[in-house]
């Protein structure tokens, strides 16, 4: 068996509840009307003027218009890459011809080699060669979106003769990979005598 009822009716039940809720409040005074205050604050529902309401709505008109803005097209982006990729590829040969980076390249080398460290020279070798691969990649993704969507222009023209600049310095550095790769001393010598392709060109 139970225990017996403490509140018979609803109006027991209520006043109950009402005395619990007045013991609380006397207890906790403070911090509830602190909460009170700060959400009365921060939701501050005082009657706006006429000329508020209308800079409100033109406000949020501008920020609707300024969202309806034109998302680029997938062949808007391809051209942007394309047009991008003269810059890049200035900005990795360090706005210089590509055969001073190369010898810039060599000197590195050199330098690495003659403090006994030809393994973090063929590192950087790499390096370079993997920056002007991903760039060489970028652009051939771009032109192919550009064929793809609307045929040769001007823009897969411009493509071609970066393209043909980008293979010229990756060409290059491979060869240079290559030496190191085979006989780290022979980069060193044939830079020295000036036996390297890229030197030959010069």
């Amino acid at each position: 068996m139970g225990r017996p009822r403490k509140y018979n009716t609803k109006e027991e039940q209520c006043d109950a509840h009402r005395q619990y809720s007045k013991k609380y409040y006397n207890k906790n005074k403070w911090s509830i009307n602190k909460s009170q205050r700060r959400s009365c604050r921060l939701n501050d529902h005082k009657a706006e003027t006429p000329k508020a309401k209308a800079t409100k709505i033109k406000a949020s008109q501008d920020n609707i218009a300024k969202s309806a803005v034109r998302c680029p097209s997938k062949l808007d982006l391809a051209k942007k890459q394309i047009e991008d990729i003269p810059r890049k590829l200035r900005a990795h040969l360090n706005n210089k011809p590509k055969e001073t980076l190369l010898a810039d390249i060599c000197a590195r080398y050199q330098e690495l080699y003659k403090a006994g460290e030809p393994h973090k020279g063929k590192l950087m070798i790499e390096r370079e060669m993997a920056k002007f691969g991903l760039l060489f990649k970028e652009l051939k993704d771009s032109r192919k979106e550009v064929l793809n969507l609307c045929g040769v222009g001007r823009e897969y023209r411009q493509s071609k003769e970066v393209e043909q600049q980008i293979e010229e310095v990756v060409h290059a550095l491979e060869e240079l990979w290559e030496i190191v790769l085979l006989d780290p001393d022979q980069l060193v010598t044939n830079f020295w005598n000036g036996a390297l392709d890229f030197q030959r060109v010069i």
